[in-house]
């Protein structure tokens, strides 16, 4: 089977303290395609906390019989650094 890969990264500084960072890919083929998206948001609240918005994108084709080809997750964290 002929296999393909594509992939890209990019980061966005709105300022010092706002950033976004995204991570795609993508592997094809003659019989299966799988997709992945990742996009992180961090916001820096002072010199010790941020916070930070995940967002995940899956997609895997062809899916099991029964179950959705797509899957996602987020998430909501409060990063402390020392």
């Amino acid at each position: 089977e002929f296999l393909g890969r594509l992939s890209g990264t990019y980061e966005i500084n709105f300022s010092d303290s706002l950033n976004l960072k995204d991570r795609a890919s993508t592997i094809f083929g003659t019989d299966s395609t799988s997709v992945e998206n990742f996009v992180q948001l961090s916001a820096r609240i002072n010199a010790h906390l941020a916070a930070r918005l995940t967002f995940q994108v899956n997609y895997d084709s062809p899916a099991p019989v029964g179950t959705s080809a797509w899957d996602t997750a987020t998430h909501a964290t409060l990063v402390y650094g020392f």
